[in-house]
């Protein structure tokens, strides 16, 4: 083998595990230029150069298949592929193992197109950047705004992580290649990742909050005064769809889905209100995966639409759009067919 890299020894040796589990036959390289062979049911050899990255960015594996010009069928084995990445192998001609548990390998009579089982890729590594609450946080804030580069100082005011933390987080999402080499969010691959770790506690309760009822919303901190510019109470998933021009069917008796800034504000409305059955609930209330959607709420009597919770703020739409994504019937349905309102941007 011409590259003795351990990463590119890793490589090879997941890649000979991976095609095993589907009964694949390889091994590795005897030519000095072949790195795996791969024998074929028709008794042929298939000869792989394999590559070995972490988790590329669509620019970085264009500018890979551009410059490197193997003299076999080439292989890119990585951490993570995001599908923009994905595609650029596709149409580069390369086969690829995403070691999550996919791989792809088109070259003459061998057709492979499948999941495999999974390999552990945490060794020594940092933890995946969507795996800690700041890099949920700022991976949320890049989505919100897509139309532009954040700073990481914006980012910060966004969402209220430290300088540090949030400079690490937008690192780390371009070096997953979830962003471009601008710092613009990946759509909708990073959506999607979102979505794949957006999981909600929804508690359902007795009773639903009322603006004017002063004595006991108090202690509650709706935040129904100036709610763009504090924090507070705000209505997302169905409700907030609906407000938002989505194709959401809510009446007034529909019990409102909230997110709330705080757990202590969900001990308190329990308190209050009582606990109920989820079929039962005159509302729910849940804090949210990313702490800033209380923060930046948004005021929906200025959306121009009647809809039967406009005394409420509403989360900002992609809030809202990764509440429908996680069901994966009528809320992916009605997510498919909604594109918010300007200045909102669709990225899904």
């Amino acid at each position: 083998m011409v590259r003795t890299e351990e990463r590119d020894l890793d490589a090879a040796a997941d890649l000979i595990q991976a095609l095993g589990s589907i009964g694949v036959e390889a091994g590795p390289g005897r030519g000095v230029d072949v790195d795996l062979e791969v024998r074929l049911a028709d008794g042929a050899t298939l000869l792989l150069n394999v590559k070995a990255l972490a988790a590329p960015s669509p620019s970085e594996v264009a500018s890979l298949t551009a410059r490197d010009r193997p003299a076999h069928y080439p292989v890119l084995v990585a951490d993570r592929l995001v599908p923009a990445s994905r595609r650029e192998l596709n149409q580069a001609g390369w086969g690829w193992l995403d070691r999550r548990g996919h791989l792809r390998l088109r070259s003459g009579s061998l057709i492979i197109d499948t999941d495999v089982p999974g390999f552990d890729t945490r060794g020594d590594r940092s933890r995946p950047v969507l795996e800690t609450d700041v890099g949920l946080d700022v991976a949320c804030a890049v989505l919100a705004y897509p139309d532009r580069r954040l700073s990481v100082r914006e980012t910060v005011a966004i969402t209220g992580r430290s300088l540090a933390a949030v400079h690490a987080a937008l690192t780390g999402l371009k070096g997953a290649g979830l962003t471009d080499g601008s710092g613009k969010p990946l759509t909708p691959d990073l959506f999607w990742e979102v979505s794949s770790r957006w999981r909600p506690r929804r508690i359902p309760l007795g009773g639903c909050p009322q603006p004017g009822d002063a004595s006991r919303t108090d202690q509650l901190g709706l935040g129904l005064d100036a709610v763009e510019e504090a924090g507070g109470w705000a209505v997302c998933d169905t409700v907030a769809a609906n407000a938002y021009g989505a194709a959401a069917v809510v009446g007034g008796a529909y019990p409102p889905d909230f997110y709330v800034p705080t757990e202590r504000t969900v001990r308190v409305a329990r308190h209050l209100y009582g606990d109920a059955t989820y079929d039962a609930r005159r509302a729910s209330v849940a804090v949210p995966p990313a702490a800033w959607a209380c923060r930046r709420r948004v005021d929906t009597t200025r959306l121009g639409r009647d809809h039967p919770w406009a005394e409420w703020p509403a989360v900002h739409p992609v809030f809202v759009a990764l509440d429908l994504s996680i069901d994966p019937s009528r809320g992916r349905e009605i997510l498919h067919a909604w594109s918010p309102p300007e200045p909102f941007h669709r990225v899904w």
